[in-house]
This record gives C-alpha cells, sequence and structure tokens, in this order.
C-alpha cells in the first residue's frame, strides 16, 4: 500500500514493478452503469492520470479485474461519450463515463 495519496495507483508491487487502481461503484447495483471518472474540477483524474497496470472495480457484489489497457478499449472501440455531473457529496463537476456492466464486464481480465 502506498502511504498517503498516489495519483497513479492505491497499492503498487514493487516485486512485479506495477501498480492496482482500487474503485468501488456499488450504486451500479441500482444504475447498472459503472462510472469511469476522467475529470474533477477541470483537472484530469482516474482514468486520465492512472499509471496503474491493473484496475480492481467492486460493484457491490464482486471485485472486477480489468486491465487499465481494456478499459481504454472499451471506451474507444465503443465511441463511448463522456457525462458531466456533480456526484453524490461532491461540490464540483467531474467527467466521467457511465459503462453499463454488460458492456464493461465483457473487457474484465479476471
Amino acid at each position: 500500500m502506498i502511504d498517503g495519496y498516489c495519483k497513479e495507483w492505491d497499492i503498487f508491487i514493487p516485486e512485479l514493478n506495477y501498480g492496482i487502481e482500487v474503485k468501488s461503484d456499488q450504486k451500479s447495483l441500482y444504475t447498472d452503469n459503472i462510472v469511469i471518472e476522467i475529470e474533477f474540477n477541470n483537472k484530469p483524474s482516474a482514468l486520465s492520470t492512472s499509471k496503474a497496470k491493473w484496475w480492481v472495480i467492486y460493484d457491490g457484489n464482486i471485485y472486477n479485474w480489468f486491465l487499465l489497457n481494456n478499459i481504454r478499449r472499451c471506451i474507444l472501440e465503443n465511441k463511448l461519450k463522456y457525462a458531466t455531473f456533480i456526484g453524490k457529496g461532491d461540490t464540483k463537476y467531474k467527467k466521467a463515463y457511465l459503462i453499463k456492466k454488460e458492456l464493461l464486464y465483457k473487457y474484465k481480465t479476471l
């Protein structure tokens, strides 16, 4: 685990020389969408700044493992458009992809 805040990843495995980003989107149980943030308060964030090899997204039921490049490939191959909104508990706008779980999970690795 990385002490403090690390923009590039949440967990780093030095023996393998890669990071893991951990996300939670339990609201997806109701919306059927996974939120993939790209910008917050007009600054690049999450998908735009991550250098992690893996992303683990908890959807309220299961931990879903993705290679970061597979999430990007899902967005590009399906020509997805981002939405701009203020998330619950936030006071600033974010830009994020709202990706249907059925679509995104086709790109899961584990």
